[in-house]
Formats: C-alpha cells, structure tokens, sequence
C-alpha cells in the first residue's frame, strides 16, 4: 500500500558516548516512533525532544520521560502522534557499549 510507506526510517543516534543527536525536521509525519535499542553491556538513558525548528539553540521540550537502554535488547518505543516540527536524541547516559535510537515516522 504505497500510502503507508514511512517518510523517515533512519537511526537517529549511534554511538558509546552520550551526546546530543542532529535534529531532523519531521514537518508533514503525523506518526512518529523511536526504538531504543542497547548492545551487550550498555547501560544509559536517552530523552527524546522536540522543538519549533532544526536549529533551535535554547531547551528543548521532552517528549515522555527518559527512556534506559537495555542490554541486548529494544526498550519499550517511543511514540509521538500529532503535529511536531523537529525532533532529535538526548542521549543524557551512555556506557559500557553502543546505543542506538532509531526513527521511523510517517
């Protein structure tokens, strides 16, 4: 069903350090979903946030709570309905291994 494709499916961050994820504009996706994954050993956590633009220098708005890496495995996602304009990780922890945050939206 050509309607239903995403518009972004990307990893969002990846990496064993904490830091702050580029932000991606995500104006014209209605569905967003963001999967937490951990690799062997990690541990950490990581907020998902929005603002009104990519390149808003202030504090940005958390979307839920922080969310913890788990070891070998995909926390519970991250879902966002409604309008947003940009998004981005703030992977406040990070350690004893790689995270990934994944985007998909549509």
């Amino acid at each position: 069903m050509p309607g239903l494709l995403p518009i972004i499916d990307r990893p969002l961050f990846k990496g064993t350090a904490p830091a702050v994820s580029p932000a991606v504009d995500i104006a014209g996706c209605a569905n967003l979903c963001f999967y937490i994954v951990g690799a062997a050993g990690v541990s950490g956590s990581v907020q998902i946030e929005e603002s009104h633009d990519t390149a808003f220098a202030g504090t940005w708005t958390p979307v839920g709570a922080a969310v913890a890496f788990i070891a070998n495995a995909v926390a519970a996602p991250v879902r966002l309905n409604g309008t947003a304009k940009a998004v981005r990780a703030n992977v406040t922890a990070l350690a004893g291994g790689q995270g990934t945050v994944y985007l998909v939206g549509r």
